[in-house]
């Protein structure tokens, strides 16, 4: 790197107002450091690096992983890539084993690949498993397609009551599909069963399942 020229005033005009001992430490301190180079790094070490993460079994690399081949991007934990090769098979592996560690996110994105059919073929009753995992964590995506499929019967026996609550409990954390749903199942529930979503919904603890 060019470097700008020191400009240097007499020894005795420096002296005259610091002295001349603090000059020489103004000097040493005034002096540019040199340059840190940082090695950049490319796209294909930023994921060769997330594949170790997530062969060691961390979780999060896993279902950061499996997002980036599902989606052809992804943030790493570090940075972002782009146009990356969609894999769905090697994004279904990543998404199951992390969903299998509990991340809620993973066992989402793994129920809803059985829910719409997409790299797999359709499973209601699967994807009811592993989307009831991730609701009874609070995962608010998860709640409502739970109680959608309660309310349709895919996957389970339809459940009105346990529909509404499920619905009420996505809705309190601002989702709005299930605030739009739960309003329009409100107006076909019974009294009875209004008043068993609402008692399930009250009693509801993070970690259960109604």
């Amino acid at each position: 790197m060019k470097m700008l020229p020191l400009i240097f005033f007499s020894t005795a005009f420096i002296c005259g107002l610091t002295g001349c001992s603090e000059q020489a430490n103004a000097n040493k301190t005034d002096a540019a450091a040199p340059p840190y180079n940082m090695k950049e790094v490319s796209q294909e070490e930023h994921l060769a690096k997330l594949q170790i993460k997530a062969d060691s079994g961390n979780a999060e690399a896993q279902f950061n992983l499996g997002q980036i081949f599902m989606h052809g991007e992804g943030y790493t934990g570090v940075t972002y890539l782009r146009d990356v090769p969609k894999d769905n098979d090697r994004a279904h592996d990543l998404y199951q084993k992390a969903a299998i560690q509990g991340h809620s996110d993973a066992q989402f994105n793994f129920g809803m690949l059985y829910k719409l059919g997409l790299g797999v073929n359709a499973n209601a009753e699967t994807a009811f498993l592993w989307l009831q995992k991730a609701a009874a964590q609070g995962n608010s995506n998860a709640q409502y397609h739970i109680g959608m499929m309660y309310d349709e019967g895919a996957g389970t026996k339809p459940n009105l009551s346990r529909s509404s609550a499920w619905l009420a409990l996505a809705a309190s954390q601002g989702n709005e599909k299930a605030k739009r749903h739960y309003i329009e199942l409100d107006a076909k529930l019974t009294p009875e069963q209004r008043a068993e979503g609402q008692q399930l919904a009250a009693g509801w603890k993070k970690g259960s399942v109604i």
